[in-house]
Formats: structure tokens, C-alpha cells, sequence
């Protein structure tokens, strides 16, 4: 039997999977896009959970992990004619890749259990998931904003489902920005 989350995760894979077009883009936010833009979602890889876990020092939440068994990539309101728009969710071999390299130079706000999952394009913003287990802020995500201290990093959800599904609602906005 599924559980909550594995539900929530495959209704909003499900909504993602149909607006793969521009003018599903645009039927599904009920305006016109400044730009042509689409989502989609590719398709699961095999992964090692134990080894990521134990590589990167960090505790997978739960909604990631579904969403990981079900995707190896997420490529969310994406621009498609210039790429300056859109999230970008690696799965587990690019988060194992480019992790390690993407908190080179911001070591000083970095946290044990901070796992980057993913990059806005057109700026250097990044996802990140708070995967320690004993800290109350387990599962969360914060975007790391290159030029902002820690404390001023976006908290954009309590969990990714959560965030998932905001992000969705709001049409690929970034929700966090006045």
C-alpha cells in the first residue's frame, strides 16, 4: 500500500507530466508566458540510497527518496528557447556529482546535512534539502542565494512535497521573491 507521501509525490509527478508543451504552460497558469516554457520529468535510475547517505553524510527525508525511485531528473517551467528560466532537480548521480563541487567557496554557511538537489537556470541559485536526521529543521528547503549570508536564505518549504507543491500552485514563480 502507498503512503501519503508516495501519493502526493505521484499527484504532483502526474500534474508536471501534463503540462509538457508551451500552450500547456500556459492553459495551466491561465496567462501568457513571456517565454516558452515546459516541464519534464525523466525517467527513474537505479541508486545505491545507502551509499549517497554514506558518501555525502546525510539521512535522505522520505519525499526524496520516492521522488528519486520515480525520477531521475526534474526539469520544471524550463525555458526552452534560451534557458534563462526554470528548476532543475537532479537525481541521485548528478546530486552525488555536483554536490561536492557546488559548495566549494560557501563553506562558511554550510551545515552537516545540507544536499544540494538542484539549480535555477539562469542564476546561481540553488536547492537545497536539509537531510540531518537530528536537527528540527529535518527535510526542509532553503534556497541558497549566492550573494546572501545563510540567515537570509529563503526557507521555501517544510518538506520538498511541500515546496513541490507551492511551486507547482504558483506556476514556476519563484514564490520566495516579493
Amino acid at each position: 500500500m502507498s503512503s501519503v507521501e508516495e501519493k502526493e509525490i505521484d499527484r504532483l509527478l502526474a500534474q508536471y507530466r501534463e503540462i509538457d508543451a508551451p500552450a500547456k504552460v500556459e492553459r495551466f497558469t491561465g496567462r501568457r508566458q513571456p517565454l516558452p516554457l515546459r516541464c519534464a520529468v525523466a525517467p527513474p535510475r537505479s541508486y545505491d540510497r545507502t551509499a549517497i547517505e554514506s558518501d555525502l553524510h546525510v539521512t535522505l527525508p522520505e519525499d526524496l527518496t520516492i521522488l528519486w525511485e520515480r525520477t531521475s531528473e526534474l526539469r520544471l517551467f524550463e525555458d526552452i528557447r534560451y534557458g534563462q528560466w526554470g528548476l532543475v532537480i537532479w537525481g541521485p548521480a548528478e546530486t552525488v556529482r555536483m554536490h561536492p563541487e557546488e559548495i566549494r567557496g560557501w563553506e562558511e554557511d554550510w551545515r552537516e546535512g545540507d544536499l544540494l538537489v538542484g539549480r535555477f537556470l539562469g542564476d546561481a541559485d540553488r536547492m537545497v534539502v536539509r537531510c540531518n536526521a537530528d536537527a528540527p529543521d529535518f527535510g526542509s528547503v532553503l534556497i541558497r542565494m549566492p550573494i546572501d549570508p545563510r540567515k537570509d536564505w529563503p526557507h521555501v518549504g517544510s518538506s520538498l512535497r511541500e515546496f513541490l507543491g507551492t511551486h507547482l500552485a504558483r506556476g514556476g514563480d519563484k514564490f520566495w521573491e516579493p
